[in-house]
């Protein structure tokens, strides 16, 4: 890329020039600004003033235009109206609508506290009744261009814009500040939940993706939404594959050239440029693809060159708008800022994905190596190892320079595209439910080195469960070191699950030998950690925290009635760790001991893990039986089998008021961290290692969101003791009485592990800087 500064100056002074030139006064209407048809003598309009005053203030030509401006600035101040919005000039012009309101209030957030100009008492007058009126007009989470439109993702990500620049801006006292907050959150989560499954978002949920409407989302909530990876890459893809060589996305069928936008027989356009939109978000989210990026950028250079800093819109001839130029400057300015006019000489892996797109494939391979992680299964079947192997392959996938590779026992055809979605190669070894054993070794050597002739890096196993064979692949290839990953301590917990102590004594032996042979151990979690040290007697263990999932969107329990949620493997070699009945027990006292708590209807308790099959139906009588002598009367426990399929698992979760997690022992708890991640309230034993690192963490603020209670456990009749049922119902009750909140500090929580990087894409770069290996920049 030639362009240096100096043309970028060049071509910015013609085109601010141009726009200083066609501003406008209206003496009928007493108004000074700009219309979005700058080549045409029409009324003054509210964004296209925004927009005007929102460049002059970013390129510094307030002072030789000051008059213009102060009038301009005045314009938007006195035009708002009574009810604290914006109303567009030519269209809608009968009432406030979210995007002249927002464009309004950003304006007004950039000159607030400019000396140049002094109007900040003014300013944080209009933008007071401005905020009213947004937070008046959020629908379901979201806006439309009115309170009575449907939510779209163009006005939505705009007024998130908006909202965020106000509390970046101006002084908002607390509760303003909590309330904007949390519409943020909510309306961010609620874009990120209608996500189409092409990785696109369209004008509004369920409408066909495009490239206008994806790039608004990844402008907008992922600049913020920072741990949401997965979603990121998904969009991200999605824009590559719309990308055409000639005419880079205008053309493209999914484009999202002009939103087009009915209401009352008017309508109301859109004249953003898509190419433009596009590229601003790549930037914003600093996708990796600098050459397609400069490709694009070069063609906007070379316009405004010829045209004397003017861009046109495609669909609207030779109409020059302030949209158009607006958009260019500032993706202009962003590129430069970014610092990538630089970077076009070596294409990255986020290039080469642009380069499949359009027909340009590297042909040079470079050997990066390869990292090779053994599981049982892909996703979630078998329970909390394979669950955290899925989530974690995924995001180094993601992250890593070797290629990531999972061998398992059993792959569909739709596991290995998901997988390959995420840049992770799955083998199945097609083995049906024997075992991954160590005799397994000459088998997934022989499968793995069929897949590429790259060099192998690292072997990785699960404990026990696929640590011995990852030793033996060392051993037997003579290639690459082995990591194991620690997931059980089985000499906490397995005297007290099984009689006999030998169990735990030859359990414990594996784990020792496969720790003391491996190259590097890590442990999920503080507990697991100080587990593992005792095991290798070494203090080398690293501790690796799981991500908070982005495949959970929290949710709210709108019909009143509480529910609560408990899962585990609910038999009976595992009811003595898991204290499923516990939970069934205490909830039914509970209800018992203060109805009232619970509202006017019967509670809800969700089991989920019971052993499927012909004692199915008899082990769901026992637990309603148990509840109801507890009780005295009937509870609603509703049981079902352990459960495979991860997206009703979440929803299940999501819509409950709290998840009971009454553990005696629990290494980590991974199911805690998905009930944080959905906002749901926890209550959990002091005995797991998710409570240790809440408290390692977040101190006594993370503890205060919780319930936290220590479990004794019995041999007697039944598995708990008496102080254990006090403790777990009265937390139960307490949730119960103050949901709201409760449920706000489940919401704090999740924000202070999000602050402390608790996200699988850290968790995997943690791992990938421990094995001394090169993070790839995520595209």
């Amino acid at each position: 890329m030639d362009a240096s500064r100096n043309e970028l100056k060049q071509i910015r002074s013609l085109s601010l020039s141009y726009i200083i030139q066609r501003f406008r006064s209206d003496p009928q209407l007493d108004t000074d600004g700009w219309h979005q048809y700058l080549d045409e003598n029409v009324n003054v309009g509210i964004v296209a003033t925004s927009q005007g005053l929102l460049l002059a203030k970013k390129f510094k030509i307030i002072d030789e235009n000051k008059i213009k401006i102060e009038k301009a600035l005045n314009t938007v101040l006195k035009i708002q109206r009574d009810d604290g919005g914006w109303a567009y000039k030519t269209n809608l012009n009968d009432r406030s609508s979210s995007e002249p309101t927002s464009w309004a209030l950003i304006c007004l957030c950039e000159f607030y506290g400019l000396e140049l100009i002094d109007k900040k008492d003014a300013i944080v007058e209009s933008v007071y009744k401005g905020i009213t009126w947004l937070l008046d007009n959020l629908a379901n989470n979201a806006w439309g261009m009115t309170k009575d439109d449907n939510q779209r993702i163009y006005t939505s990500a705009l007024v998130l814009d908006c909202l965020r620049k106000i509390i970046e801006k101006i002084p908002v006292n607390g509760m303003q500040k909590q309330s904007i907050e949390e519409c943020i959150e909510n309306a961010s989560n609620w874009i990120i939940s209608i996500q189409n499954s092409d990785g696109g978002w369209g004008e509004y949920k369920g409408k066909q993706s495009t490239c206008f409407h994806t790039a608004c989302v990844l402008d907008t909530v992922f600049t913020f939404k920072k741990e949401l990876l997965r979603s990121k890459k998904k969009a991200i893809d999605f824009l590559c594959s719309n990308f055409n060589e000639a005419f880079f996305w205008h053309q493209n069928q999914n484009s999202g050239l002009l939103e087009i936008i009915s209401i009352d027989l008017k309508r109301v356009h859109h004249y953003h440029l898509t190419n433009v939109r596009v590229i601003k978000s790549l930037l914003s989210v600093d996708a990796d693809i600098d050459k397609l990026i400069n490709n694009v950028i070069s063609s906007l250079i070379s316009e405004g060159q010829e045209k004397d800093g003017i861009w046109h819109h495609p669909q609207l001839g030779d109409k020059i708008t302030m949209w158009a130029i607006y958009d260019v400057l500032m993706c202009l300015d962003l590129w430069y800022e970014k610092g990538r006019s630089d970077k076009t000489e070596n294409p990255s892996n986020g290039e080469k994905l642009a380069m499949l797109t359009t027909g340009k494939e590297e042909k040079t391979e470079v050997d990066s190596g390869k990292i090779i992680l053994i599981a049982d299964s892909w996703g979630t079947k078998l329970g909390g190892i394979n669950s955290f192997n899925y989530d974690f392959c995924r995001a180094l996938g993601l992250v890593s320079t070797p290629r990531i590779v999972c061998v398992v026992k059993e792959a569909t055809p739709l596991d290995i595209a998901e997988a390959n979605q995420s840049k992770v190669t799955l083998i199945p070894l097609d083995i049906g439910s024997e075992q991954i054993d160590a005799s397994r070794s000459y088998e997934i050597i022989d499968k793995v080195k069929k897949i590429d002739k790259g060099s192998i890096l690292w072997w990785v196993g699960h404990d026990t469960i696929t640590g011995e064979v990852a030793l033996k692949c060392r051993e037997q290839l003579k290639e690459g070191k082995c990591a194991i990953i620690h997931h059980m301590s089985y000499p906490s917990y397995y005297p007290i699950k099984y009689s006999k102590g030998i169990s735990s004594a030859a359990k414990e032996d594996v784990q020792r030998k496969v720790f003391t042979h491996a190259d590097r151990v890590f442990a999920i979690g503080p507990k697991l950690r100080l587990s593992a040290e005792e095991l290798r007697r070494k203090q080398d263990i690293i501790e690796i925290i799981p991500g908070l999932t982005e495949e959970i969107s929290p949710s709210c329990n709108s019909s009143g009635i509480f529910s609560a949620i408990v899962f585990g493997r609910l038999d009976s070699n595992n009811e003595i760790i898991k204290q499923g009945k516990l939970a069934v027990k205490a909830f039914a006292r509970a209800f018992k001991n203060n109805p009232c708590s619970f509202g006017n209807e019967f509670p809800r308790l969700y089991v989920m893990g019971l052993e499927a099959g012909d004692s199915y139906e008899e082990k769901c009588d026992e637990l309603r039986i148990l509840a109801s002598q507890e009780a005295g009367r009937l509870v609603s426990i509703i049981a079902v089998p352990y459960c495979e399929d991860r997206n009703k698992i979440f929803e299940n979760l999501s819509l409950r008021d709290v998840c009971i997690m009454p553990s005696w022992h629990e290494g980590f708890g991974l199911v805690g961290m998905e009930a944080i991640a959905g906002e749901v309230p926890i209550i959990i034993s002091k005995n797991s290692g998710l409570y240790e690192m809440i408290k390692d963490k977040c101190g006594s603020p993370g503890l205060g969101c919780i319930k936290a209670i220590e479990i004794k456990g019995s041999f007697g009749d039944e598995a708990f003791s008496e102080d254990d049922l006090e403790q777990l119902t009265t937390a139960l009750l307490e949730i119960a009485s103050d949901k709201a909140r409760v449920k706000s500090g489940a919401k704090s929580l999740k924000n202070m592990l999000l602050s402390k990087n608790c996200t699988w894409e850290n968790a995997a770069q943690t791992f990938l800087s421990k094995l001394d290996l090169e993070v790839a920049r995520v595209i």
